[in-house]
C-alpha cells in the first residue's frame, strides 16, 4: 500500500530527530546524558507506537474485508441453491428472471490490493478467480433472459435453460464459494465468531 507524502515527511522527521539525538547522547557526558537519553527514548516509542498503531489499524482492516468476503461467499452459496436453478425444463411455461452472483466485496478487494501479500496468495487467487466465474456467470444469466423475453417459445426457453443447467457453471461456482468459505473460515477466521453469516446458509463448511 502506498504511503502519501506527509507520512514520508513526518516519519523523516522523527528518524532525523532521532539521529541528532543520538549524537547528542553520545557526545554528551555526565548528568548532561539523561536528557538526550531521554528524548531518544522518547522518539524511539513514538516511532514504534506509530508502527504498531498501523500494523494494528491494517490488521483490523483485514480482518473486516475477510469477514465481509465470507458473507459474500454465504450469500452466492444461497443464490447458487435458488430454486430457479433447479426447475424442471420440461415444465417451463415462461421466462425467468434469475437471482445474479455477488462480486461487489471481491471486487473492492481487489482494488484496494490488500490480499497481494504472500501470506495471502490463496484469497489473492480466489478474489481474481471469482471475478471471472462470476462476471461469465451473470452474462450467461443476462443471454438466456434476454433471448428468452424476445422469443418466449416454449421450446426457446426450455432449450437455453438445459444449457445453462448442463454448462457445468453452477457446480463450479458452488464449487468455489465452498472451498473459499472453508479456507476463510479455518484459515484467517478461526478466532472470530461468524456464526450469523452462517444462519442463512445450512451446510457445514
Amino acid at each position: 500500500m502506498k504511503k502519501n507524502p506527509v507520512s514520508y515527511l513526518t516519519f523523516s522527521i522523527l528518524f532525523l530527530g532521532l539521529l541528532l539525538s543520538a549524537i547528542w547522547l553520545f557526545k554528551s557526558d555526565g548528568d548532561s546524558r539523561f536528557e538526550p537519553a531521554l528524548t531518544v527514548l522518547g522518539l524511539f516509542a513514538t516511532i514504534t507506537g506509530i508502527f504498531a498503531e498501523r500494523l494494528a489499524s491494517e490488521r483490523e482492516r483485514k480482518i473486516e474485508l475477510l469477514l465481509a468476503l465470507y458473507g459474500e461467499c454465504i450469500k452466492n452459496l444461497e443464490v447458487l441453491k435458488d430454486n430457479r436453478f433447479k426447475l424442471n425444463p420440461d415444465r417451463l411455461n415462461g421466462p425467468i428472471v434469475f437471482p445474479r452472483l455477488i462480486a461487489s466485496v471481491s471486487e473492492a478487494a481487489i482494488i484496494s490490493g490488500i490480499f497481494e501479500e504472500k501470506s495471502y496468495r490463496d484469497v489473492f487467487s480466489y478474489l481474481h478467480a471469482w471475478r471471472d466465474i462470476s462476471s461469465e456467470f451473470n452474462h450467461r444469466l443476462d443471454i438466456t433472459e434476454l433471448i428468452t423475453f424476445i422469443n418466449p417459445s416454449q421450446t426457446e426457453m426450455r432449450s437455453f435453460y438445459v444449457g445453462l443447467i448442463t454448462s457445468g457453471k453452477i457446480d463450479e461456482a458452488m464449487q468455489l464459494s465452498e472451498n473459499a468459505a472453508y479456507t476463510l473460515k479455518a484459515k484467517y477466521l478461526k478466532h472470530v465468531d461468524v456464526a450469523v453469516l452462517d444462519l442463512g446458509y445450512h451446510n457445514t463448511l
